[in-house]
């Protein structure tokens, strides 16, 4: 949904608050949108607030695209640990860890960006909060640290999509090693070698490299956000 970390507490914390306020043990998608273009925090066909909604509202929520943000967030927020989905899938209620994210925020941000690393570093798939696709075991964020330490502490977006998004079982004792040779080996070459590699993984998943490119949108965020401090863009 979007690359800024501190945007997207930001806007958990909002939607708590206002889904407490109003005595809302579960909510959903619409109400997750409906407080967020009150607040202007959501804009859609280059309007927000109440003009977004309206200009956003489709009958095939398919083609709503502020629907279709906040299921992207509320997908995040799950994956932290921050929301559990009800009975409906697209229904949510608060964790006690979301809850402590959201209460301590204003004034304990410090505390909050410790619990947020803790958050990635703990994401794990599969996992019964999302929904997987051919990953056996995967626990993403650590694994991005850990590559970028074994690669002179630097990463790019493309070597993302060879380094992590292609990684399906990170508990193969092989995996790693194969990983780190497989960049190495391509940084001693031609960007257009690098592309083309990119290029051969998109067509073996069917995917486009824009879309690859695209999933990566949260660990790049992630690694360039100042307030958890693990990176530098």
């Amino acid at each position: 949904p979007g690359s800024n970390i501190d945007r997207m507490v930001n806007s958990y914390c909002l939607i708590h608050k206002e889904t407490k306020a109003a005595s809302m043990a579960v909510f959903d998608l619409d109400d997750m949108t409906e407080i967020m273009t009150k607040h202007f925090q959501a804009s859609s066909r280059g309007a927000v607030g109440g003009v977004a909604r309206d200009r956003s509202s489709n009958t095939d929520r398919s083609r709503d695209p502020l629907y279709n943000q906040l299921k992207m967030y509320s997908e995040v927020y799950r994956m932290l640990g921050w929301l559990r989905p009800m009975s409906k899938r697209l229904e949510f209620s608060t964790t006690i860890l979301g809850d402590l994210i959201a209460e301590e925020f204003v004034d304990r941000q410090d505390l909050v960006y410790g619990l947020v690393r803790q958050c990635l570093l703990a994401v794990t798939f599969p996992n019964p909060l999302t929904n997987n696709v051919s990953v056996t075991s995967h626990r993403p964020f650590r694994w991005l640290l850990l590559l970028m330490l074994s690669l002179e502490g630097v990463i790019t977006r493309a070597e993302m999509i060879l380094g992590l998004l292609a990684v399906i079982n990170d508990r193969d004792g092989s995996v790693f090693s194969e990983t780190v040779e497989l960049i190495v080996d391509l940084r001693g070459g031609s960007r257009e070698r690098l592309d083309e590699k990119v290029s051969e993984y998109a067509d073996y998943v069917d995917l486009q490299v824009n879309t690859l490119g695209n999933y990566t949108r949260l660990p790049v965020g992630v690694l360039k956000s100042p307030q958890l401090r693990w990176a530098t863009s």
